[in-house]
């Protein structure tokens, strides 16, 4: 039984250290980070998502309403301008 509890410790700290080295990033100024974060983003042709919501009062636990799921599939379209994407975007704000 003891055999069993110090493997089972070796593990967890040998979890723990590979967790902690690997979320360790090399450090770059934000500049740069948003240019890479951007460069990714502009890969990314296509996103299919669910998205879950309910309505409720601000504080309240109960909801007003069932929950509603929603599938979403959204597509990059090559006709489409970066002009015409601003344009959109700055309708909504």
């Amino acid at each position: 039984m003891k055999k069993i509890k110090w493997m089972l410790v070796i593990a967890l700290l040998s979890l723990s250290v590979y967790l902690l080295l690997d979320c360790q990033t090399v450090s770059m100024d934000k500049k740069a980070y948003l240019k890479e974060v951007l460069a990714r983003m502009d890969t990314i042709r296509s996103a299919t998502y669910f998205s879950i919501s309910s309505a409720s009062a601000p504080g309240d636990t109960l909801s007003f309403s069932e929950p509603r799921r929603q599938f979403f599939r959204e597509f990059v379209n090559p006709d489409d301008s970066d002009q015409e994407i601003t344009d959109a975007i700055n309708r909504l704000l």
